[in-house]
């Protein structure tokens, strides 16, 4: 599968999915499951219900969602955050939303899992639960929020 699909880059990380939306919204996966690869559009597909209900680790990506969703869901009445070039662990004890207003960051699950670029423009959510690695290559500033 390239990169150019439904114009995003989805990853399945062992039992981590990493699931990304096109400027459409139109939800695009790719799913590995024991050296098969599929590639299934939208959420109605069973695969990807069966996926969802036997995954606790998923990183959800927006790529650039519209002024209006942002503003639907508050986000620029959360927290900032900020924070300089810098590596450093951490683990969600309780899922986070967040937009990123400037900067880039690789994220690296525990365990030798595969790592996940998102920056500026992006809307993220990591679940509870998640251990991983931060590493950021440009200054972030991004609006958050817990639960």
């Amino acid at each position: 599968m390239q990169e150019t699909d439904c114009n995003q880059v989805c990853r399945v990380l062992g039992d981590r999915l990493v699931k990304s939306l096109d400027q459409s919204g139109l939800n695009c996966l790719t799913v590995l499951n024991r050296g098969l690869i599929q590639f299934v559009i939208g959420n109605k597909s069973s695969l990807f219900k069966d996926f969802m209900k036997n995954s606790t680790h998923i990183i959800e990506i927006t790529r650039q969602p519209g002024q209006e969703a942002l503003e639907k869901l508050g986000v620029f009445r959360w927290p900032l955050w900020t924070k300089e070039v810098s590596e450093f662990p951490w683990i969600y004890q309780e899922a986070e939303t967040c937009y990123f207003l400037c900067g880039a960051v690789t994220v690296t699950p525990a365990g030798g899992g595969e790592s996940v670029t998102m920056g500026q423009g992006d809307l993220v959510t990591f679940p509870a639960g998640l251990s991983c690695t931060w590493r950021i290559e440009r200054d972030v500033k991004k609006h958050y929020r817990f639960g």
